[in-house]
């Protein structure tokens, strides 16, 4: 009994395209229509990451520091101070974008409570790129975000 072959390289549809260039043309043109169809497919959707660390440093009577900014590949990182509740906890802040600004939010002290100033280091890590950002009352220009 005899086997018949299912495929036969010279009923390839691309066999002329063979012929007429040769094999290493065709891989080189294979390799970028699939380099293609995978970085084309590949889509960045707006995000915000954002971690705060808190750090007790005196009573608020104490001259706050200015921001400091540093810009690196994965973001920004802003060091500043802020009078907050004694007791601060971390994850009572949150992130929004408005536009081209992002608003950040900390938990004001209430006014029968005790407070203390903290240094707080924020890592933002946003996409699309951001202009301005609110840091309670002050807003800063920081021009094009490093992402």
């Amino acid at each position: 009994m005899k086997v018949k072959k299912i495929f036969n390289s010279k009923d390839a549809a691309f066999t002329p395209l063979l012929q007429e260039r040769g094999r290493g043309e065709v891989l080189k043109v294979l390799t970028i229509l699939i380099f293609l169809a995978i970085f084309s497919s590949c889509e960045n959707k707006p995000f915000i990451n954002a971690t705060l660390k808190a750090e007790k440093s005196g009573d608020c009577s104490q001259q706050a520091p200015p921001v400091q900014m540093n810009k690196n590949i994965n973001g920004e990182r802003y060091e500043f101070s802020a009078c907050l509740q004694d007791g601060f906890d971390e994850k009572n802040y949150s992130v929004t974008r408005q536009g081209d600004t992002l608003l950040v939010n900390i938990a004001a002290p209430t006014t029968n409570t005790t407070t203390a100033l903290y240094k707080l280091t924020l890592d933002i890590d946003a996409y699309p790129q951001y202009k301005y950002i609110k840091l309670g009352d002050q807003i800063l220009d920081i021009g094009i975000s490093a992402n």
